[in-house]
């Protein structure tokens, strides 16, 4: 078994070297066993060689000698620096981390972790959809417990919290090897909260032994546990419409329904019943962090619930350990947890997650 090479950090200096080397030609692999690192590291000096060389070439002879990762904070540094020589003419400024902090206590800067689909989100293209929503709905003449919301979700079922409490003297806490094991789930409900559907799963195996003879949830497989176009289409015609049917009758609704959907790839084309009173329509590009109601608390409770569920089970099951419960855990005790779960979230709930998708048709 070969031996795992320990973790090392290189300084600045040290990758302006591997880059200047690389550039003679040397080979990746006597680069890394040279300077105690992976090949891959070396791999991403090389595709970062420009900006490394431009960040060296700002940095005074102490910080050449440091470890340097390019962070925003390193960054907005050099410029401030490079903007004061350009101003003043002279380099006596050195962007130290005393004055970082209370630059950004000046200015009200703090640390944010980029979250890449709410940065994209496009607002303006919010009313645009509210306008051609509430023109659908005043043309079909639907009514609010007739308007539905669906929307997927991925959920690691046997993955555990990764931080505990401990004695303050700890220093350190044992736990099991993280389980990456994936399934994907459907949350679908009315905009009035009064209807919500069972909710479905799609896994890996297409007949989980676990769920012999019985099935407690809507459950599909595919490869890789993703929701694809043909479970879709299969889910909608097959579980949405006839759950939607059953729904109205019971309540003397009309027979018609609008399913709001995001334009993901494996919601596929438009669908219509062959009636044409059940149809789908979607979102705007972009605009699924704003106003899909399934994502507005919805799918973030179902899965807060799942988990807290999932500790307490561990809790109170009566196994030696975490290790010997999750082997015990089957798809079969998750989807019961899940169902549970979605349960739990309550019609009013359901009905504030439209909020930020309302139109005046809302309001009859």
């Amino acid at each position: 078994m070969a031996k795992r090479r320990a973790h090392k950090t290189l300084s600045l200096a040290d990758k302006i070297k591997i880059i200047q080397e690389i550039d003679r030609g040397q080979s990746g692999k006597l680069l890394a066993d040279k300077y105690g690192v992976g090949t891959s590291t070396i791999c991403d000096i090389k595709k970062n060689s420009e900006n490394i060389r431009r960040f060296a070439e700002n940095s005074d002879e102490k910080l050449l000698k440091q470890r340097k990762t390019l962070k925003t904070a390193g960054v907005l540094r050099q410029k401030a620096k490079s903007l004061y020589q350009k101003m003043y003419n002279n380099d006596s400024f050195k962007a130290s981390d005393g004055w970082f902090q209370k630059f950004k206590k000046r200015f009200s800067v703090r640390n944010l972790k980029i979250c890449g689909e709410s940065l994209s989100a496009r607002p303006d293209l919010v009313p645009a959809f509210q306008n051609e929503l509430y023109n659908v709905i005043e043309a079909e003449n639907l009514l609010d417990d007739q308007i539905y919301n669906a929307d997927e979700s991925g959920l690691f079922w046997k993955m555990f919290p990764d931080k505990t409490l401990v004695h303050f003297k700890e220093k350190s806490a044992p736990g099991t090897k993280m389980s990456k094991e994936r399934i994907t789930f459907l949350c679908c409900a009315n905009k009035t909260g009064s209807h919500k559907l069972q909710i479905a799963v799609v896994g890996k195996s297409k007949n989980p032994r676990s769920f012999k003879k019985q099935r407690v949830i809507e459950y599909y497989s595919s490869k890789n546990a993703w929701m694809t176009t043909y479970i879709f289409t299969e889910w909608f015609f097959k579980s949405f419409i006839p759950q939607v049917k059953n729904y109205q009758t019971e309540n003397n609704l009309p027979k018609k329904g609008l399913l709001i959907l995001d334009n993901a790839t494996c919601h596929g084309e438009p669908l219509a019943s062959e009636c044409g009173q059940y149809k789908t329509m979607f979102l705007p590009p972009n605009c699924t962090s704003i106003i899909q109601p399934m994502d507005q608390n919805a799918i973030r409770l179902t899965k807060l619930y799942y988990k807290k569920d999932l500790l307490c089970e561990l809790v109170n099951s009566e196994s030696d350990s975490t290790d010997i419960f999750l082997k015990q855990f089957s798809m079969y005790d998750a989807c019961e947890l899940l169902k549970r779960s979605w349960s739990r979230v309550s019609d009013s709930t359901l009905k504030s997650c439209w909020k930020n998708i309302h139109t005046q048709s809302f309001r009859r």
